[in-house]
This record gives structure tokens, sequence and C-alpha cells, in this order.
């Protein structure tokens, strides 16, 4: 089963409502989610400035040393300078799966 996940920058959410993204060409209403593996490239705001990467199977040996030091588990979080700070996570929610 595939976990789902909602982020925001607004933690006051208590219920998912589906809704319009008025940016979308759709009017059709959705709850927005993304799932657990690319989830961590949402842990930060919007408009903070960031770049993220991890190993796939497709990961050669050689970028897997140059860019995760040998090692193929770890994910790499970068982000601009100053904006680094506790209270600079979205919420996360996990998505009840009857949803």
């Amino acid at each position: 089963m595939t976990v789902l996940w909602h982020t925001s920058e607004d933690d006051s959410i208590q219920q998912f409502e589906p809704r319009a993204n008025p940016e979308h060409t759709s009017d059709e209403a959705f709850v927005w989610a993304i799932d657990a593996e690319h989830m961590p490239a949402y842990w930060f705001p919007r408009d903070c400035p960031r770049g993220t990467f991890w190993a796939v199977a497709e990961t050669s040996e050689e970028d897997v040393e140059r860019f995760l030091l040998g090692d193929p588990s770890p994910r790499v979080h970068l982000v601009q300078g100053g904006l680094a700070r506790s209270d600079a996570f979205n919420a996360r929610r996990r998505i009840p799966t009857a949803a």
C-alpha cells in the first residue's frame, strides 16, 4: 500500500478539504499529496531555495562516491544559508488510507 503525505506551511489544518488549484487548467478539486519517497523534498517552505538528492538504482558508483562519499543510503538536502532554522519546516500529515 502506498503511503501518501500532505505538507503545508499552514500547521492548523484539521481536515483535508479537496480544492481546485487556480494555477492549473483543471477545475477538479484534489487534496494535494506526495508519496513517502519524494516527501522530504517538501519539508521546506515553497519560497525556501533548496536542492535535494539521493541515489537510485541507476546512480553510478562513481556518482555515489563523488556526491555521497561512497554511501548510497543518505538523502542530501541543501538549503540557502540563513534559511535553515527550526521553524522553517512544513507541517506534515499522513493522508488517511480510506481517503
